[in-house]
């Protein structure tokens, strides 16, 4: 732009006149707007506003004053109105895509879905193994054994938490940054096992040390998992449940002693914490990570430390997410230790979301626990040397809040959960045996859930494309939403159906319990559809909010508690599917 306008034609030839100008034209010339607009007719066509023009104008070198001599206009945006007005709108169809090996941007197999819902299921077995270590010399009045509420305050905990780490990794991975997302599964997947554990214990009281050792152990279960499934190893998490799965199907069939329970149990265990290790060491680059953790043993974390993660070449160069679908999760880490996009996911539904997902080197950031900028410590790991600031170009890494209502989200769909499976026996009714079938079915659900999202956006993306106006793409997302959430609720049903009839000395569910069930489905499975497009805060504050009242109402009495099951569970589900239609009918809600 500050060249000179006396440009080299080659050859030594040099040009007086600028390139593009047309000459002026004689009084009895044609019009030489009709010649413009002739020759930007398909420019001007497909614009949908004047401004439009007036910038194709711009860009094409035309000054005002030129606009004034040659067309006898103001200006630009003069111009541009008559040349608009002139031109009959035509817009172009959407170049249809190319077909991929994949089947689509958001299309993905169904089986990998089910195995993502079986392996979220499977660790329910070690209950079977482990119930005599469990077992109580009494019931807590409410129908529930002993213990039972030091392995739910556990279990909540680590929902919690592993549902917030696995948005901080996925996020991280939709950056292309896989060393920094190991890196996050490697610090906050101990941490959330102790704070589980720290949680079960202070919630233990006499003769529960058995339930606090259990909760422990699945605290441990519950980091390691997340991570390997963040990391796309479910066939790894599935093998190692193998023993255990193995064990508490020959539980129905024989006397398994106690020490053979332990066994089976504790090589599950150790198989999913090795794998899980491996994978996450694999991910971050095992030399630098390994000297990572030996540098933070040594100094014993009173110093910040060098993130290894952040030495990164152009190959780790940060790219940016779609922002639904952003951790391609769906949600899914809200059985995953959890999920769905889901967001949603992939994004999810994820995010940044389905999501998808769905779902951003770096630079040194307070809030992505990076290094400081000034200081960082010495070839021997003790002398503190100064050092360059942060890499121009970098990106900061994802903000520690952002995932805060992903943990929010995940506690309170826990506590759903839970009045779900468990509102028999909480109202002070019928043993808690009830519980296992409903549950069982919710958490194999969560597979055909995040194939349901997927198919959700993809249906979405093909009608945003083929709608012509708004009004067509809200019906058709609408119509969308009806039909995937009907077929979640079917299979649903389906599987509590069948979870009822396989589950020894089960009863059958009556109207309000299978009812009750049906419409926590519908809550997890919008709430996760939110979440996957990026609206996590909504749903964490209506599942919230829902899953509060619902806690609060069983302190009420039995008549006041079964009423608020139905209630509270259905309004909340109203409230959700209003947002999604609300939401997600806005085409631009569905821009990737």
């Amino acid at each position: 732009m500050s060249g000179s306008l006396w440009m080299d034609a080659g050859a030594g030839v040099r040009r007086d006149t600028l390139p593009g100008i047309p000459r002026q034209r004689p009084g009895w010339a044609a019009d030489p707007i009709d010649e413009l607009s002739d020759r930007i007719s398909g420019l001007t066509a497909a614009a949908v506003h004047p401004d439009e023009i007036a910038a194709i104008l711009e860009s094409d070198g035309m000054t005002d004053e030129h606009i004034r001599l040659t067309y006898g206009r103001e200006d630009s945006f003069a111009l541009a109105e008559d040349l608009f007005a002139r031109v009959p709108r035509a817009y172009p169809e959407p170049e249809p895509e190319a077909p991929s090996a994949s089947g689509g941007r958001w299309r993905v197999g169904l089986a990998a879905c089910l195995l993502r819902g079986l392996v979220f299921a499977l660790p329910g077995l070690a209950y079977v193994l482990a119930a005599p270590f469990l077992a109580g010399a009494a019931e807590d009045g409410r129908g529930l054994p002993a213990g039972t509420g030091v392995l739910l305050a556990g279990t909540l905990t680590g929902w919690a938490w592993n549902q917030a780490l696995a948005h901080r990794a996925y996020t991280w991975l939709g950056r292309g940054d896989r060393r920094s997302a190991a890196r996050a599964l490697l610090t906050g997947a101990p941490a959330g096992a102790l704070l589980g554990t720290a949680v079960a214990v202070a919630a233990a009281g006499p003769g529960e040390g058995g339930a606090a050792s259990f909760a422990t152990a699945q605290a441990l279960y519950q980091g390691a998992a997340t991570a390997l499934l963040v990391l796309g190893r479910e066939r790894l998490l599935l093998y190692a449940l193998t023993p255990m799965t193995a064990g508490a199907v020959l539980t129905l069939l024989h006397d398994v002693p106690g020490a053979g329970r332990l066994a089976l149990l504790a090589a599950s265990g150790v198989a999913v914490l090795t794998l899980a290790a491996r994978e996450v060491l694999r991910a971050g680059g095992d030399r630098e990570v390994r000297r990572w953790c030996a540098d933070a043993v040594r100094r014993g974390g009173r110093t910040r430390r060098e993130n290894p993660a952040r030495r990164t070449t152009s190959n780790h160069r940060a790219t940016s997410a779609p922002p639904a679908f952003e951790e391609r999760g769906l949600g899914r880490s809200l059985h995953a230790a959890e999920p769905q996009n889901v967001t949603a996911g992939r994004g999810g539904v994820g995010k940044e979301s389905f999501g998808p997902p769905p779902g951003a080197g770096p630079r040194p950031s307070a809030q992505g626990g990076a290094d400081a900028p000034g200081v960082q410590p010495g070839p021997a790991g003790n002398a503190r040397q100064p050092q360059p600031g942060p890499v121009p170009g970098a990106v900061a890494g994802p903000s520690l809040l952002r995932s805060l209502p992903y943990g929010v989200f995940g506690f309170a769909t826990g506590v759903l959960v839970l009045h779900a499976v468990l509102q028999n026996a909480l109202a002070g009714g019928v043993s808690g045996v009830v519980a296992a079938p409903g549950a069982v079915a919710l958490t194999l659900s969560m597979g055909p859930a995040e194939w349901l999202l997927y198919r959700f956006r993809r249906v979405c993306d093909a009608a945003l494309r083929g709608s012509a106006t708004h009004r067509s793409f809200r019906r058709a997302a609408t119509v969308t939403l009806a039909q995937c959430l009907s077929g979640y609720l079917a299979v649903l049903l389906a599987l509590l159906a069948a979870t009822t009839l396989l589950w020894l000395g089960a009863p059958l569910p009556d109207a309000t319990r299978a009812t009750g069930l049906l419409l926590t489905g519908v809550m997890l499975w919008t709430g996760l559809l939110l979440q996957a497009f990026g609206a996590v805060a909504v749903a964490a504050a209506v599942c919230g909010v829902a899953a509060l009242l619902q806690t609060a109402a069983l302190f009420t009495g039995p008549a006041v508690a079964g009423a608020a099951g139905l209630a509270i569970p259905g309004v909340a589900s109203a409230v959700l599917a209003a947002l999604v239609c609300v939401l997600l009918g806005r085409a631009t809600a569905h821009r990737h």
